[in-house]
């Protein structure tokens, strides 16, 4: 594969995403035609894109043993993960990853609320009241899909598949077969437990700094768009800023797919910007980024503003000296955590000191700042999310640790060294591969089913008050709630405090009831086992005041006669 059809495949998506959203925008929901015409155009905006640069001076990937090897690893990972990501066994709807048992449940969410005809801009589906603030573009591309008719069942696994593959094409062309190493392998040295007690499992989950396949590739979908293009423009930009003979992407592809990456993913969009701007300013470039910045502000600023709410999003933005250090020893902390990462950051300090490359620096110093400032500065309300900034300084400075040990370590020793870092990474990524691991059950396929066949009987998609469970069979089916799963309210940076104590008093029957409702924009009361087991002493007074519209084994829905 070239560098233009990797950017071809990714202006594709990113285009045909953009079409959708305008188009859902147009209509006020997303529809079949429209999802349509967006893929349509997608496939005509990537095709456009090789078919206009295929001519240029274009870098190719080319392999070698070790690229074999680690290549094939990324493929049994994606293999193994994502057509075991959404799959049912036992009459229950299931997935293998441990991570992504809460992950799955809100893309769910999400894609089945666009499929279900939310309005657009949408509000969030499990907060009253709220835009939704979250970068939904990989799951909206999923929806559109869905909409065509390809069910959730084909699309999420063949999706997480394709993209896999282009994030480890893109860890190629970023920083060959070792970057590919750092990113699959990418944990300290907890696994190295297993040499002692022969239990293989994934040692280093219990630490911040986790398996990023495990912990950001795969349950986070994100990802799977904002690697693949965030590399890519490395890349591009490693070449136009930090290389004399370096072969870019054009300006427009750059610029149009560093734009559009809010929608996919804003912490790729945030650190990439950082970064364009310390290369450009630093290496005396602004006036070759320039008319990159002219392609990408437009769209680029439009979606900061919707998924920031105008900025009323920005207090995820916090202090917090030590990330999630705590009373820990600092240093200590780190070498529990990352390793043997940490002696070979103080090798890669003086080689690119002491070597003329001027890029290796401008990776590795970059690099090391931004980790140290992510460290004090968090970047959501969860600490642990912070993770998703230090990833991509981690893989900003791979490529030098891996030119360093290709230059400094000969070929027998430095298998050798592969196998003492990448070990503690392998041990957890065999412990969520191998065959003894079941997976866990999200929800049971006859009562999801049931349920979604009900909601479509309703007048209307108002919102309906529920137990806030994760997995409730109403918003896995995509409808919005009054309030929802309370994590995922504080993970997106709302403030649902009030709304949580109003729904506790509308669900166990407080004599404001129906006030209780209309504050929290709830037409329907869905009752079943789930409330029956959270609210128990609720006197559940709409059963003799509301209409039972629909009922079944799994329980029933109530209209509250609120106005839609």
């Amino acid at each position: 594969m070239t560098v233009t059809i990797l950017a071809s495949i990714l202006m594709g998506v990113a285009s045909a995403t953009t079409a959708g959203l305008l188009l859902a925008m147009l209509q006020g929901h997303l529809t079949s035609p429209g999802s349509a015409t967006a893929l349509l155009l997608g496939v005509v905006v990537g095709y456009g894109t090789f078919f206009f640069y295929r001519s240029r001076d274009d870098e190719r990937l080319s392999f070698g043993p070790f690229e074999w090897v680690v290549s094939f690893c990324f493929l049994l990972l994606c293999f193994r993960q994502f057509f075991w990501l959404y799959y049912y066994k036992n009459g229950e709807m299931y997935t293998l990853l441990l991570h992504n048992w809460g992950d799955i449940a809100i893309h769910l969410t999400y894609i089945n609320n666009f499929v279900e005809g939310a309005a657009f801009w949408p509000e969030h589906p499990i907060a009253t009241g709220e835009p939704l603030t979250y970068p939904f573009g990989v799951d909206l591309f999923t929806a559109m899909w869905v909409k065509i008719g390809v069910p959730n069942t084909t699309v999420l696994p063949v999706m997480g598949f394709c993209f896999g593959l282009l994030v480890c094409v893109a860890l190629l062309f970023w920083g060959r077969g070792f970057a590919v190493a750092a990113f699959l392998f990418s944990t300290g040295i907890a696994g190295y437990e297993a040499l002692g007690g022969g239990v293989l499992k994934d040692y280093q989950s219990v630490l911040p700094w986790k398996s990023l396949p495990l912990t950001l590739l795969i349950p986070q979908r994100g990802f799977l768009y904002g690697f693949s293009a965030g590399l890519l423009l490395l890349w591009s930009w490693r070449a136009r800023f930090l290389r004399d003979d370096g072969r870019p992407l054009p300006q427009p592809v750059e610029g149009l797919l560093w734009g559009l990456m809010p929608l996919f993913h804003l912490h790729t969009f945030l650190f990439l910007s950082s970064i364009f701007a310390l290369w450009t300013v630093g290496r005396g470039k602004i006036k070759a980024g320039i008319p990159i910045v002219l392609w990408a502000v437009v769209p680029a600023t439009l979606e900061v503003l919707a998924l920031t709410d105008f900025f009323q999003r920005t207090s995820v933005v916090s202090w917090k000296a030590g990330w999630v250090i705590g009373q820990q020893s600092p240093l200590l902390f780190l070498l529990t955590n990352f390793g043997f990462l940490i002696p070979l950051l103080l090798f890669a300090v003086h080689f690119s000191l002491s070597s003329r490359n001027a890029e290796h620096r401008w990776l590795l110093f970059p690099g090391l700042l931004l980790w140290t400032v992510f460290f004090f500065v968090m970047f959501a309300p969860w600490d642990w999310d912070n993770i998703k900034m230090m990833a991509w300084a981690y893989l900003l400075l791979v490529p030098v640790l891996g030119t360093m040990l290709q230059e400094s370590v000969r070929p027998p020793w430095r298998a050798a060294v592969y196998v003492v870092l990448f070990f503690s990474g392998g041990v957890s990524l065999y412990s969520e591969y191998r065959p003894q691991n079941g997976g866990l059950g999200v929800i049971r396929v006859e009562e999801f089913d049931a349920v979604c066949q009900a909601l479509k009987t309703l007048p209307d998609r108002s919102r309906v008050a529920t137990e806030q469970g994760h997995n409730h069979p109403v918003v896995l089916c995509g409808y919005p709630l009054a309030v929802g799963f309370g994590g995922w309210l504080w993970s997106h940076g709302i403030q649902a405090t009030g709304s949580e104590t109003k729904l506790k008093h509308l669900m166990t029957g407080h004599a404001d009831w129906r006030r209780l409702a209309s504050d929290l924009q709830a037409r329907y009361i869905f009752w079943g086992p789930r409330e029956q087991n959270a609210y128990k002493d609720s006197t559940r007074p709409w059963e003799g005041a509301a209409a039972r519209v629909a009922s079944g084994n799994w329980g029933a829905i109530y209209d509250l006669g609120l106005p839609p």
